[in-house]
C-alpha cells in the first residue's frame, strides 16, 4: 500500500467524526501525520513494518502513536521512547479502537 492509500483508509475510518478524542486529549486534525512506514517491534521483540498514522506528540518525540498494519488491516497502538525502536503494544481493529486504547 502507498501512503496515499493508507491516508484514504484512515479518513474513511474517521468518517467525518473529527471532534472525537481520547483520555490523552488528542486532537485528530493536529495529531494525524502523513502515513510513514517504520520498522517496529512487538511485545516479543519480533520486528515488523507498520504505518504511523497519528502521533500524540511531535513525531520525533516520545509518546504514543496509532499505527496501521497492512497485513492484518488493523490499527494498533505503538509506544515511542528516545533511543528505542517503536514498540507495538497491540492491534485493536479500528482506528478509534486504537485511539481509545491510548
Amino acid at each position: 500500500m502507498t501512503s496515499a492509500e493508507i491516508l484514504a483508509f484512515v479518513e474513511r475510518e474517521i468518517n467525518g467524526d473529527w471532534e472525537r478524542s481520547n483520555l490523552h486529549g488528542v486532537v485528530l486534525k493536529e495529531c494525524l501525520v502523513e502515513p510513514l512506514k517504520i520498522d517496529s517491534i512487538d511485545a516479543n521483540g519480533e520486528s515488523f513494518g507498520t504505518w504511523v498514522v497519528l502521533h500524540e506528540c511531535p513525531p520525533s518525540g516520545p509518546g504514543y502513536a496509532v499505527v496501521f498494519d497492512e497485513v492484518s488491516r488493523q490499527f494498533g497502538l505503538a509506544q515511542f521512547a528516545h533511543g528505542y525502536q517503536p514498540c507495538v503494544i497491540g492491534l485493536y481493529g479500528t482506528f478509534f479502537d486504537a485511539l481509545e486504547a491510548m
